[in-house]
């Protein structure tokens, strides 16, 4: 039976279609905001939390009362005339209330370290979706390539055993190229499944057959667009909040010490010495006790904590510094990676190439040999362009790193076409 040329060409485009649809169903598809949403369950985050809660739920506040204590004296060692004694230890009202200051200034070092860590887990997460994405993508080019490679090799054995004129070296180089390339896919293979390992970690609950969506992945030409538009002054690395509430706790146990230093009433006491022969109002009394403001040897506790606020501030001085040149550095260099990215495509559509390629269905003189040329140098035109994706990707994970965008509130997906929260 003769089955027209059209229609078998319809069936077989129908089946692989089929196939590759069925081969999708089966994939469950990952989003990068699952992903990223992960890092508020890692384990260095939930402990912080954990450690926060309890600190929110018990409270060290300053009692009014530090000590209670009764004494009991015998005078003669007789009973009639036993003494008792009680005093009341108090704290000044000023260090409570600084105590208080000293408990806050504590809680917002703990939720400062607590979006430190937050930080860190979401980057290592922005790292592997942007790295999976990449090494995805450059797997496809590379595997496409190597076909091209083989193509070339069988081309030119054909070629030289019918004497067509074969190049022997261009049989080398093309060997050559394809076993090179081999050892680079097989590279290319192990950091993807790294990073899926890594992926698996975070997200525990995902089936066997998984695929990262990419579907929504932010385009090269956005990055720079993303970046200018970042609220930089408002950003701030949670490290820099970190020494920032260090200070804070410095600056409150400094007036916590001073408060300390400047008590006045120390203690007030009841005395009752028991005396027959005496009346109540002469065996009553009241006492109480009271410091003179002299600090002692607090002046050395508290120059010490100052030398300690000054260091932590000319630390923070620093960072912050350091932090705002890296970030300029950074954005400069994604002005010069995104117009070399424009300049690279560019010179693909402007190459003979891409013209030959485009005139393929035509019959060419010198047989299949300029094509599978010219679709070689496309693959590689296109490698290069994701070696300046991967570079601009680099620089863009950076800024979002210093500046602290990857962990303010709200939350955004940084690599989503979008930019959605999760």
């Amino acid at each position: 039976m003769n089955v027209p040329l059209a229609m078998l060409k319809f069936w077989i485009c129908f089946l692989l279609a089929t196939g590759v649809a069925r081969y999708g169903l089966c994939q469950a598809l990952v989003s990068g905001s699952d992903i990223l949403a992960s890092a508020r369950l890692d384990v260095a985050v939930d402990a912080q939390a954990k450690q926060l809660a309890f600190m929110q739920a018990n409270s060290r506040t300053l009692p009014f009362v530090e000590e209670i204590g009764a004494r009991t004296e015998t005078d003669r060692f007789e009973l009639r005339r036993q003494e008792y004694l009680a005093r009341v230890n108090v704290n000044g009202l000023n260090e409570m209330r600084r105590q208080r200051q000293v408990q806050q200034a504590d809680l917002r070092a703990e939720e400062s370290q607590s979006r430190l860590l937050l930080h860190e887990a979401l980057y290592e997460r922005y790292e592997a979706v942007a790295g999976y994405v990449h090494w995805q993508r450059t797997t496809a080019l590379q595997e496409q390539l190597a076909a091209v490679y083989a193509d070339q090799v069988l081309v030119l054995q054909k070629m030289a055993a019918a004497d067509a004129g074969a190049d022997v070296a261009d049989l080398i180089k093309a060997e050559f190229d394809r076993d090179e390339l081999a050892l680079k896919i097989a590279e290319t293979e192990s950091q993807r499944e790294r990073l899926r390992q890594m992926i698996r970690w975070f997200l525990p609950v995902l089936p066997a057959a998984w695929q990262l969506d990419t579907s929504d992945f932010i385009r090269p030409d956005q990055i720079e667009r993303t970046v200018a538009a970042l609220p930089l002054s408002n950003l701030q690395h949670p490290e820099a909040l970190e020494k920032q509430s260090e200070i804070g706790q410095i600056d409150a146990r400094f007036a916590l010490r001073k408060a300390q230093s400047q008590q006045v009433l120390d203690f007030f006491q009841l005395r009752y010495h028991n005396r027959p022969d005496e009346g109540f109002n002469r065996a009553f009394s009241v006492g109480f006790g009271l410091t003179l403001p002299y600090r002692g040897s607090e002046r050395v506790k508290m120059a010490e904590l100052q030398i300690e606020k000054n260091a932590v501030s000319l630390s923070l001085q620093r960072f912050e510094s350091e932090t705002s040149a890296r970030i300029e550095a950074a954005r400069q260099q994604i002005g010069a990676l995104n117009r070399r990215h424009g300049i690279a495509r560019q010179q693909w559509s402007d190459s003979q190439a891409r013209y030959t390629l485009e005139q393929g269905n035509t019959a060419q003189p010198e047989g299949p040999w300029p094509l599978l040329k010219a679709r070689e140098l496309q693959l590689k035109r296109q490698l290069g362009l994701l070696d300046i994706e991967r570079e601009l990707l680099e620089q863009y994970l950076n800024v979002l790193d210093w500046s602290g965008a990857l962990s303010a509130v709200p939350a955004v997906n940084y690599l989503s076409r979008n930019l959605e929260s999760y």
